[in-house]
């Protein structure tokens, strides 16, 4: 089994902005994921170098009530690690505990319903997963910037830890580096802003 990097395709069809009704959204996704067409493309026409059936990891960001959030999958242990920017230094409440409970196992069904419709080989069960709720956040963040969070946390997160600290300042300097990526996309005509750039050079001459 390879050590894949992230495969995101798992929350496409949940993680909608508009829907913040999570019993509504799952209910309707219940039992009819295998026919909606994006997600029939995202499992047959795989623009992967990897076969999804031999995925070890799989990073699902996801939108909930009060923000963004990201669940690591781990096929060879068998557990979802729960990072959620919200949290911040304080930790997971009782309610927040049941909430990823009940939407990382929708998540889990569905991926699993799919999988097992789209890929004869596909070797794993739903049943004896594990999750984690680690307590990772340096510092307190806000709905608005959970969205930018996941981002980082889908860069950094190893399956384990992260190797990189999750605090204002490495989150500023990831906000600019993204930037700076996505303007030096293929087919882009925009210029960099100077301030982005002199931020970045700034942060690798203090690093």
């Amino acid at each position: 089994m390879s050590n894949s990097p992230f495969f995101r395709f798992p929350l496409y069809f949940f993680a909608c902005p508009m829907l913040y009704d999570l019993k509504k959204t799952f209910a309707i996704a219940d039992g009819e994921l295998t026919t909606i067409r994006s997600i029939q493309q995202q499992f047959k026409q795989d623009p992967m170098s990897f076969k999804v059936a031999s995925c070890h990891m799989f990073y699902a960001p996801a939108i909930l009530p009060l923000g963004w959030c990201l669940y690591a999958f781990d096929f060879t242990k068998k557990k979802i690690t729960v990072l959620d920017p919200l949290v911040g230094t304080t930790g997971f409440s009782n309610e927040s505990i049941r909430l990823h409970e009940y939407a990382t196992g929708k998540i889990l069904d569905g991926l699993f319903l799919c999988a097992r419709h789209f890929y004869s080989n596909w070797p794993y069960k739903t049943e004896r997963w594990t999750r984690d709720f680690p307590m990772i956040m340096e510092d307190n963040f806000t709905s608005e910037e959970s969205g930018l969070c996941v981002t980082f946390l889908s860069k950094f997160f190893d399956g384990e830890k992260l190797v990189k600290s999750l605090n204002k300042e490495n989150l500023e300097l990831h906000r600019h580096t993204l930037l700076y990526d996505v303007m030096r996309l293929k087919d882009n005509i925009s210029l960099v802003p100077s301030d982005v750039l002199e931020f970045i050079k700034t942060s690798f001459h203090v690093l």
